[in-house]
């Protein structure tokens, strides 16, 4: 273009540049982005005076740039200037009480109205997303297009499949009062040994005991076991304890 035209950094001058899928830059770009953040001014292709910009950066990635920076393919100086306030998006897999919610969403924007029984829900529940929500979109999408209700016979021929195979073969499934009274267990262990119950630390409890339950899972049930009054939920790092009621509730369990 005649005259040249303004990057996507001068661009964002004053406001906000979202970096997507960060981690897949090259080496030859993440130098160019540092010496951004060190300097706040580009230099236009072509060009050579220093033009002053001021920026937020946003950058998203689904890889885990820790591993990344250990293996050198991304540059550790560039990881500090952008990890400044880190926030982590739990996967689908790790939230699946959001499941319905997504669904009903879906459904909103499109104005349709479609019931979905407790059983799609409770399978839907156990399915492990690994295309996360964009996968769950796809299959609403599919419902929409294909079918007119939501049931186990009208979800796509894949996640059916995958359901199929990952049926547990052994013991039942515990029920939801055994996974209650599984973490109050296991927090009164923690209490005992002075260990902090959070939801992971729950949740690699549990797993320990054969119970496989994601930190979603662990969530909600300690929502409930809150709402009941047998759990604390302190606020910032000092975890979940139990109540009395709690306390009292496991002293009488055969």
């Amino acid at each position: 273009k005649k005259g040249g035209k303004h990057g996507l950094i001068e661009s964002a001058h004053n406001g906000t540049l979202f970096l997507d899928e960060i981690g897949e830059i090259s080496p030859g770009i993440q130098i160019a982005l540092l010496r951004v953040l060190q300097e706040r001014e580009v230099i236009r292709v072509g060009g050579t005076d220093r033009i002053p910009v001021n920026i937020r950066v946003i950058a998203a990635t689904n890889r885990n740039l820790n591993e990344l920076v250990a293996e050198g393919s991304f540059r550790k100086d560039l990881y500090y200037r952008l990890n400044v306030l880190p926030l982590r998006i739990p996967p689908l897999r790790e939230r699946k009480e959001d499941i319905i919610l997504f669904i009903s969403s879906v459904l909103r924007n499109r104005n349709l109205k479609m019931d979905i029984s407790d059983e799609v829900i409770r399978s839907l529940s156990q399915y492990d997303w690994p295309g996360n929500i964009r996968e769950l979109i796809n299959c609403c999408e599919y419902v929409i297009q294909m079918e007119d209700r939501f049931s186990l016979e009208t979800l796509p021929y894949y996640i059916r499949d995958r359901m199929s195979a990952d049926v547990p073969k052994g013991p039942a499934v515990p029920t939801r009062d055994q996974d209650r009274l599984a973490v109050l267990a296991v927090i009164q262990d923690h209490d005992r040994n002075h260990v902090k119950s959070g939801r992971r630390t729950i949740s690699d409890a549990l797993q320990e005991r054969g119970i496989h339950r994601t930190e979603g899972e662990v969530r909600s049930l300690l929502r409930g076991l809150c709402d009941d009054g047998l759990v604390e939920v302190s606020k910032g790092r000092a975890g979940t304890r139990l109540s009395e009621k709690g306390r009292n509730l496991l002293e009488v369990r055969p």
